[in-house]
């Protein structure tokens, strides 16, 4: 299936992977590792990383690499920060999670401590919030233009809503001036003569009615 606006989706979430980078700083020599994913809604067949948006859950965890070999932590003392404040602490705990509480735009700060034996490890990363997105697909034109009278079907495809599955979503449809409302697809017929269509988007979570995304895109007749 080609998409509209799915491009922007990707590049948002290259953006955010990157900026979401391990900075270490060590006591003693050694590296820490960071893996972190986020429990929320996207298609099965997206390739890219799932994007933490406010309300997401996080889960976290470490390895540390010392002298080319990986380390055991079972007996390691490890202390995890989140925005400077202790969340866990514990012996051998090199797993966390914690809920995004921070609002689109903004990070949390994310910090650990090991210590193994005489040696203090220490690391942190920045882990950047995004929210919810959309994509919109227009079978069988892929582009914006459509020829007069043609039928197409529009589908919505959602990413990193708060959700278990995508019959916890509303979708709100308005074309031109026109609205409806119901499932992710919709089928329009488009006039004759030649004009410009205004389709808008709106996704609504269930069970949390402030996360909200919204999509637009223009599809004009032509008989190119």
């Amino acid at each position: 299936m080609k998409f509209l606006s799915i491009i922007t989706i990707l590049v948002l979430a290259g953006f955010f992977g990157l900026s979401s980078s391990v900075s270490s700083q060590t006591e003693s020599q050694g590296e820490i590792i960071f893996t972190w994913q986020t429990k929320n809604f996207y298609p099965a067949d997206f390739k890219g990383k799932s994007l933490p948006v406010q309300n997401s859950f996080v889960d976290i965890s470490l390895e540390l690499l010392k002298n080319s070999k990986l380390q055991d932590l079972s007996l390691a003392d490890i202390t995890w920060f989140l925005d400077e404040k202790v969340i866990n602490r514990g012996t051998g705990n090199n797993e966390t999670s914690f809920i995004v509480k921070k609002a689109d735009s903004d990070s949390h700060f994310i910090r650990v401590a090991v210590k193994l034996g005489n040696d203090l490890h220490e690391s942190s990363m920045r882990l950047y919030v995004s929210k919810p997105k959309i994509a919109i697909t227009t079978n069988p034109f892929p582009n914006s233009f459509v020829p007069p009278g043609a039928e197409l079907t529009l589908q919505a495809i959602p990413y990193f809503f708060n959700i278990n599955n995508i019959q916890d979503l509303l979708f709100f449809w308005q074309i031109n001036s026109e609205k409806t409302s119901g499932s992710s697809g919709l089928t329009v017929s488009f006039p004759e003569e030649l004009s410009e269509n205004n389709i808008l988007l709106t996704i609504q979570n269930k069970t949390d009615i402030l996360e909200i995304a919204k999509e637009k895109i223009i599809l004009s007749t032509s008989k190119k």
